[in-house]
């Protein structure tokens, strides 16, 4: 109700106990906006604060507190008067406003009471649950998944482990319904929560849980506990803080600061005043009086005054106890990013090694595997010998020595740059014979070494061994671009460098008897020496 306007007024309570107004409207709940109307409680008169919750029925103008709501809804037998007595100057007042609203309501078509209000809990909640996150997480549930209906918050009841809710009737079937569907949508800390209709005789047991305030020291020692008592937090049960020794000590320290005691100063004493003093000193004496006493109060509030000294110290310590904190989180992550360093670096000398493997494999099969230890050459064919006879000759050799070997691929090597084959490439003295294995062409080599087999060709005896591989072909490439390099790159006249293929230390070009590069036994392909050291092989 506005303030300017008390009155008396009739509230009724339903055979279920709640309070409605005089009409018998129920009331609905609703929130006090000071800035909108302020709200005074037609019950205990009492003005309502920012913020508070209370019930009204805005046909009527009716408005209760919660306190006032909640002890009259809890009777248990339905009474029909008036409550409360106001003094005479108000009652004159309250009749004529009475008197209003009757002519209002006669001349209004009549409308259906407003609906009744029932009560359902969320059950299941554990005896060390705490009461301010069920209740707020009930409010979530409400807000997210019930927000269609009107349904309030009553509180908790700690001794059943439920969380209150009210709803109007006629929604009842409704939320019912939508609860069911989701019956497995409400859970708290694992546990699934059910739900039970709540006497409305009973509805009072539910009290909306209050936080504890913060103590002065509170933001800096909580986690820390004051005793050897075990604690419970939220559900859960902790024997210790968790902190190192250290850190429970700096934390210890910061709070003995923030609790030390204070002695305050004596208080001064008050001057007497005599009876007979004259009027001008009986003032003076009087206000002194009155200055001493503020002198004392502010003398004994230095008890609880923090000095420039006591920052000081705080700080200090404060820091301190940062510091350790810091430190007993860090050096786990420190130890940890050691060990990721070493199995790191241990990682790179395994990827180097395996990368120098690949190289190695790379520059000893560039091109993959070599195919010239399954072939035989067939060497020393006439130059005036065409293509097609030297592939005929060597087909006829194998069909009449080996009927039954298959051979794989009948070619002739030509020379010449391999961009310009079938045109400037042309063919040398030697042929290849593919027979698809190692292992046999060994056998066709003992074999043609053993019957001392013949071949020939345009009148000339050609000779059939082993292929050159890839490697011996590349050395003798390495001789020739070696020798064609000291006659390009050094100057130097073609008959003074020459191409040793075959010595007793290893193979080499020699420039006027004297290796020019050498080429020692193995897979080395070479290198210049002395004075040609800084020549390159094209």
């Amino acid at each position: 109700m506005h303030v300017d306007c008390v009155f008396v007024t009739s509230c009724l309570r339903s055979s279920q106990g709640m309070l409605k107004c005089s009409k018998g409207h129920s009331l609905a709940k609703a929130t006090c906006h000071r800035k909108v109307r302020e709200v005074v409680c037609d019950i205990c008169e009492e003005e309502l604060c920012q913020g508070d919750d209370f019930f009204q029925c805005k046909g009527c103008e009716y408005d209760v507190c919660a306190g006032c709501f909640k002890s009259r809804s809890a009777a248990k037998v339905a009474v029909s008067g008036k409550f409360g007595v106001l003094d005479g100057k108000f009652k004159q007042k309250a009749d004529k406003d009475k008197k209003d609203r009757d002519k209002k309501a006669a001349h209004t078509e009549p409308t259906m009471d407003a609906d009744d209000t029932r009560v359902f809990a969320f059950t299941g909640f554990p005896p060390e649950a705490d009461p301010v996150e069920a209740v707020t997480l009930i409010k979530e549930y409400a807000h997210d998944f019930l927000g269609e209906f009107a349904v309030v918050v009553l509180g908790a009841c700690i001794v059943d482990g439920e969380i209150g809710v009210s709803y109007p009737i006629s929604q009842g079937d409704a939320i019912h319904t939508k609860i069911h569907e989701l019956r497995d949508t409400f859970v708290y800390r694992g546990v699934t929560l059910t739900t039970c209709d709540v006497d409305m005789q009973l509805f009072d047991k539910f009290k909306m849980p209050v936080p504890p305030l913060p103590s002065a020291s509170s933001s800096h020692a909580t986690p820390v506990p004051a005793s050897p008592t075990r604690r419970v937090t939220f559900g859960i049960t902790a024997d210790h803080s968790g902190w190192s020794p250290e850190l429970e000590m700096r934390r210890a320290q910061v709070g003995e600061v923030l609790g030390r005691p204070r002695d305050a100063p004596p208080p001064l004493a008050a001057p007497e005043v005599a009876q007979d003093v004259p009027e001008g000193l009986g003032l003076v004496l009087s206000k002194l009086t009155e200055l001493t006493v503020g002198v004392n109060e502010l003398r004994a509030a230095q008890a609880s005054t923090v000095t420039r000294a006591d920052l000081q110290e705080f700080h200090e310590k404060s820091n301190a106890e940062t510091r350790t904190f810091v430190l007993s989180q860090t050096d786990p992550i420190k130890e940890s990013v050691s060990l990721l360093l070493k199995s790191d670096a241990k990682n790179v000398e395994r990827v180097r090694r395996l990368e120098t493997r690949v190289e190695k494999l790379e520059s000893s099969s560039p091109t993959g595997p070599d195919w010239s230890f399954q072939k035989l050459a067939v060497t020393k064919f006439p130059s005036t010998v065409g293509l097609e006879e030297r592939l005929a000759v060597m087909r006829q050799f194998m069909a009449t020595n080996f009927p039954n070997v298959q051979a794989q691929k009948i070619e002739v090597i030509h020379r010449g740059n391999w961009q310009e084959r079938g045109k400037n490439r042309t063919m040398t003295p030697v042929g290849l014979i593919d027979v698809g294995n190692a292992d046999l062409r060994e056998h066709l080599v003992k074999t043609i070494e053993a019957k001392n087999l013949k071949i020939s060709c345009g009148g000339k005896e050609l000779t059939v061994t082993r292929a050159m591989t890839r490697s011996a072909d590349a050395r003798n490439k390495a001789l020739r671009n070696a020798a064609d390099a000291l006659k390009e790159q050094a100057g130097l006249p073609a008959k003074d460098v020459v191409i040793e293929w075959v010595d007793s230390k290893g193979r080499g070009v020699k420039v006027k008897g004297q290796y020019a590069f050498e080429q020692p036994r193995g897979r080395d392909i070479g290198s210049f020496t002395d004075a040609y050291a800084h020549l390159k092989l094209p």
